[in-house]
């Protein structure tokens, strides 16, 4: 195994500001091989996460876990069990209040929750997000969901010598 050495100059330190509201949501889990996968998407409001993290989430996962139908259905009686009022409830209520989806005002929860596949991803980083402290843990397939609010970021740029020999 080779050891790497870097010699980092003051030249190759920076700063990357990001937009006011940008997040880094990552899962991982324990795919069929029985190897961790992780993944990390970046979105810049929570309207861009409710409109993607799920899709994003979902193809992700079951690209590494075949049984989709069993996993999903674990994690709904997983949530349904121990995160009604503070999980699916909060989150029905965010959906209506906050995102402008008045037919979910009345909807019981559990019909809530199992309506859409979408919805189940989505209530797991509402979870993090507002109870958890941005990390989330379901003891199904080793299920972990982070999320991260950045501002500011330090970088390293690795190939700036590279670029000045061309």
């Amino acid at each position: 195994m080779s050891e790497k050495v870097y010699n980092i100059k003051k030249s190759n330190l920076g700063k990357i500001s990001f937009l006011e509201g940008t997040s880094f949501i990552s899962i991982s889990a324990i795919g069929d091989d029985n190897k961790r996968f992780r993944g990390v998407l970046i979105v810049r409001t929570p309207e861009e996460a409710v409109k993607k993290f799920s899709s994003w989430a979902m193809d992700f996962a079951y690209s590494h876990i075949n049984d989709r139908i069993s996993f999903h259905n674990s994690i709904v009686e997983y949530l349904i069990n121990n995160w009604m009022d503070n999980g699916i409830k909060s989150f029905q209520k965010d959906m209506y209040e906050h995102f402008g989806f008045d037919e979910f005002k009345d909807m019981d929860p559990i019909k809530f929750i199992k309506s859409e596949p979408e919805m189940v991803p989505l209530c797991l980083i509402h979870i993090a997000a507002k109870f958890t402290n941005g990390y989330f843990q379901v003891p199904i397939k080793g299920l972990e969901i982070s999320i991260r609010y950045v501002k500011n970021v330090l970088a390293i740029n690795f190939w700036e010598d590279e670029l000045e020999k061309k």
